[in-house]
């Protein structure tokens, strides 16, 4: 909140909120708020509460737009003064261990850019429009494999052990593009998860990174606060979900399902053809059947959106 009592982000300098403003994490910070003021939006109209609270915070979550600087199309700290301090190159600013990178918190521009979950629409919106969204999230990626250890160690660009961006590979998804969230949840699965004593890429986080291999493995993937998992490349030909204490099942068949067949040419949910990758809680809460057929060609990959 401004001194005129207007929300805006929290400044690059200057005041007392110790953890954020205090230490320089104001772009971070800003991104991170703005999502839990989206989160107490949901769950005030899941609670039935008035209207005019549900408004207030939905309004209030937008406040990450006023920190992207639409010269740079990166979300940057503000001073007081309106004028952004954006890193002029991103590669050299990440400290090793991620603690502190001038504005950000536990990464760098590139990691927090895609970190707006409750609003994917309006990040795309942001950033030139779906197409030009999935050629920056690609270039994201693109980079990543060039770096000593790649996502296993701290690095610039895409950080599979780094919480801000792994939701990351799973906006291609709701961007019309699931062939790549296919290919790069794969490409993480299969080079920085084993059963070696080093087969985890970061730090697990009380189960954060383990989590998001079952996912993956699965399928299947969560955006939180909604009623949305976003649909991947399920690794196994069959697995069984049994909720713990009993309840429905849920079956994951993946026809022809290998290292080398990534991409899914189609799926069912107990019998009917999904037409986009996507399947609600609701539906999965119920129990069933999710069938998808497997293809090693990126060109045969469904849903995709040129």
């Amino acid at each position: 909140m401004g001194f005129d009592q207007r929300v805006h982000t929290l400044p690059n300098s200057g005041c007392d909120c110790g953890l954020c403003c205090g230490q320089d994490w104001a772009a971070s910070c800003t991104l991170a708020y703005a999502f839990d003021d989206w989160a107490m939006s949901e769950l005030s109209d899941l609670l039935g509460k008035p209207q005019a609270t549900v408004n207030y915070f939905a309004k209030r979550s937008l406040s990450y737009r006023k920190t992207f600087d639409p010269e740079s199309r990166f979300f940057c700290p503000r001073f007081r003064n309106g004028t952004f301090s954006c890193p002029a190159e991103f590669a050299p600013e990440l400290v090793q261990g991620g603690d502190k990178v001038g504005g950000y918190a536990e990464g760098d521009a590139w990691q927090w850019r895609w970190f707006v979950p409750g609003d994917v629409p309006g990040l795309i919106e942001l950033l030139g429009g779906r197409t030009s969204f999935v050629k920056e999230l690609e270039t994201f990626f693109d980079k990543t494999p060039g770096f000593i250890g790649g996502t296993a160690l701290v690095n610039p660009y895409y950080w599979a052990g780094n919480e801000p961006d792994i939701l990351a590979p799973w906006l291609f998804s709701l961007a019309g593009r699931p062939d790549l969230t296919a290919k790069w949840t794969r490409w993480v699965l299969d080079r920085y998860y084993t059963t070696k004593p080093d087969g985890l890429p970061g730090n697990d986080d009380f189960g954060t990174l383990s989590a998001w291999a079952v996912w993956a493995w699965v399928g299947f993937y969560p955006l939180t606060g909604t009623d949305d998992y976003m649909l991947g490349s399920p690794r196994f030909p069959h697995i069984r979900i049994k909720p713990q204490g009993g309840g429905p099942v849920i079956d994951v068949r993946a026809h022809g399902a290998s290292a080398t067949a990534v991409y899914v040419s189609g799926c069912t949910w107990d019998g009917q053809n999904l037409t986009r990758p996507v399947l609600s809680h609701a539906a999965l809460a119920r129990g069933g059947a999710l069938e998808c057929w497997m293809t090693a060609a990126q060109a045969e990959a469904a849903w995709v959106e040129k």
